[in-house]
């Protein structure tokens, strides 16, 4: 039986993103944490800060995990777990120099007890998320739409053509 693919088994329980959280040099298992939804995972993980990896690491890391999958799904493009590792930790600690180097306050709005909230009784909440290729004139698109459970009622993604990452087309 294959495993339906949710956002929370692409982030945290595919068997090629276990290896990301459990490298070496993260060593974040997620196992650990009672958790199944992608928000509570990380309320929890953010509330235990000894001997975790920073905020910034792991966002690094989710947002990695979910380009290399937008890679594979629409490219056929694979990328390892190390490399991976290798390119958050790489940005990271880049942002936290560049972070140092402008002596930029943090924002409010980077409050880490701002959590995604679940839509108002009656209404749907749509995430989008889109990819562009510099050079290839093409990108992709996708959309989650959740109820007020928080259950995931729908979702689409597509290529698209693009000009920059501000002039997508697409087809009817």
């Amino acid at each position: 039986m294959q495993t339906p693919e949710t956002t929370e088994h692409i982030l945290l329980f595919c068997p090629w993103t276990s290896k990301i959280w459990s490298h070496h040099r993260i060593q974040l298992h997620h196992a650990v944490y009672n958790r199944n939804r992608i928000e509570e995972w990380l309320q929890e993980v953010f509330e235990t800060q000894s001997g975790l990896p920073s905020k910034e690491i792991i966002a690094f890391i989710l947002w990695h995990i979910w380009k290399a999958h937008s890679h594979f799904t629409f490219r056929r493009q694979r990328t390892t777990p190390d490399q991976l590792v290798d390119v958050a930790l790489a940005e990271e600690t880049l942002y936290r120099h560049s972070l140092q180097q402008l002596a930029i306050p943090e924002s409010p709005l980077l409050n880490p007890n701002r959590l995604w909230t679940l839509p108002d009784h009656g209404s749907f909440k749509a995430n989008i998320d889109g990819t562009f290729t510099p050079n290839s004139n093409s990108g992709a698109i996708a959309c989650v739409f959740r109820d007020p459970a928080g259950i995931l009622i729908d979702g689409f993604s597509r290529t698209v053509r693009a000009s920059s990452p501000c002039n997508v087309k697409l087809k009817p």
